[in-house]
């Protein structure tokens, strides 16, 4: 298979990790309306024991790095550098991607071949401890599509060169999300704000997999 889009998912964002929250995010991915999504799943510590045989049934594309290295942005690019597509995404365990996330990305990569980077808009996440947290490590939340100020590090896709030249930096912490906008900016890489790409924060027992599955997606409109 020659994958449209490679999905890396390999951090949790600011909820606690477990399998079951995997397996909400690869509903909601295996529920997009589109064929030749590859799904790369990086080995996290967090996560319990070995990983459950039965995430392959939910999205057969999957394929599980190991390593399990402790730093978030090495196992992002890991997972980068493992996909197979030329388009990569990067979305936290604990999201669940809305129905068109993934046709929402790939449109607005073909119709704007000079963007490098598009970041999405989080639904449902509040805007207490926990939504400034994530904020404040993943940068501000697109209002309107058109160009961004910054890359981010969760519900975001880039083209995969781009990403692999200049990648989260290891071990940066909260500034990698700076270093890695300074670096494709000065290389005069486009990077792109897209609010229709939209993602929900897993908050449990207020929504589930099959609640993001059934919401329609926003038309892109241009």
């Amino acid at each position: 298979m020659n994958p449209a889009i490679s999905i890396v998912i390999s951090s949790f964002g600011t909820r606690a990790a477990t399998w079951d929250r995997v397996r909400d995010c690869l509903q909601a991915i295996a529920a997009q309306d589109i064929s030749g999504v590859e799904v790369v799943l990086c080995k996290m510590p967090e996560l319990p024991g070995e990983v459950p045989s039965d995430l392959q049934d939910i999205v057969p594309t999957l394929r599980v790095m190991g390593g399990s290295s402790p730093d978030a942005h090495a196992r992002k690019t890991l997972g980068v550098r493992a996909a197979a597509a030329p388009i990569v995404a990067l979305i936290d365990a604990d999201c669940m991607p809305r129905r068109g996330w993934v046709q929402t990305v790939l449109e607005t990569f073909a119709f704007y071949p000079e963007v490098a980077m598009v970041q999405g808009r989080m639904s449902g996440e509040n805007g207490g401890f926990a939504g400034s947290v994530r904020r404040f490590f993943a940068g501000p939340e697109p209002k309107v599509a058109g160009p961004a100020k910054y890359t981010a590090t969760n519900n975001v896709a880039f083209r995969r060169e781009a990403y692999l030249e200049y990648p989260l930096p290891e071990g940066s912490g909260s500034d990698a999300v700076r270093i890695q906008t300074a670096a494709m900016l000065r290389a005069h890489y486009v990077l792109w704000q897209e609010p229709a790409m939209v993602a929900l924060r897993d908050r449990r027992g207020l929504a589930t997999a099959a609640g993001v599955a059934a919401e329609h997606s926003t038309a892109i409109a241009r």
